[in-house]
């Protein structure tokens, strides 16, 4: 009768090696993302650091460390470069910051009277890309800041007319077009809601409007998305 080698406890000893290297590869992964997770943060801050430092986490799954060698590894890039703190600090605040679709006001009470896309300019009759909306309100009506920021620019050109343009973070802005008048000044700090100026038709307007442009990582955006009260999508003319 045929017998098979002895090889003892297979499937015990092969699960034990299975959960070893599992374990051990998790390790690694996890020291690998928290690195890589620094490094992303810092991307914003200084390129140049960022680059030397990414080699490292192209070894990190092939170096065999603990979980205390990496956290040992973070704790000394905070403390060769405290200046980094802050600004890591900063960085993952302006990304809070940044992440606040729910916080949007609408800057003025009215319908949408054309929506952000292609469409027929009002007054070329030619099919061009509105990088905003538009809202339907009376001559003076007053307008407000959708989100709170800083005043980056009080203007007037051609097309837009008096407008204003508000930083709230570095990667999100929002400009307010054809106003009759503005009430706020560059470097202003505004907070949500406040008044910064009154509705009117100058610049490049058939009548009295408020254009409203969202500029989210210097692209435009449809404001609609970012808006706090859902009901207030509901408010176009079409």
């Amino acid at each position: 009768m045929y017998k098979a080698p002895y090889r003892g406890n297979i499937r015990g000893s092969g699960q034990r090696g299975l959960k070893s290297r599992a374990s051990k590869i998790l390790k690694q992964i996890a020291i690998s993302l928290l690195i890589l997770a620094v490094l992303l943060s810092l991307s914003s801050v200084k390129v140049s650091f960022v680059d030397n430092m990414m080699g490292y986490v192209k070894k990190g799954l092939a170096y065999d460390y603990t979980i205390e060698d990496g956290a040992s590894g973070i704790k000394y890039v905070f403390k060769k470069i405290p200046v980094y703190r802050n600004k890591v600090a900063s960085v993952f605040k302006e990304m809070e910051i940044t992440n606040t679709k729910q916080k949007m006001i609408m800057p003025a009470d009215g319908p949408i009277t054309s929506k952000f896309g292609k469409r027929v300019h009002p007054v070329f009759n030619d099919i061009r890309v509105h990088q905003g909306i538009d809202i339907g309100v009376k001559e003076g009506t007053p307008i407000k800041a959708a989100m709170g920021g800083t005043v980056e620019k009080t203007d007037f050109d051609s097309e837009l007319g008096n407008h204003i343009l508000i930083k709230h973070s570095d990667r999100l802005k929002t400009l307010y077009a054809h106003l009759s008048e503005s009430t706020v000044k560059v470097n202003d700090k505004v907070k949500q809601s406040r008044i910064i100026g009154k509705a009117g038709a100058t610049g490049l307007a058939t009548s009295p409007h408020l254009h409203f442009e969202v500029w989210e990582n210097e692209k435009a955006v449809d404001p609609m998305t970012m808006l706090e009260d859902k009901s207030d999508r509901q408010k176009i003319i079409n």
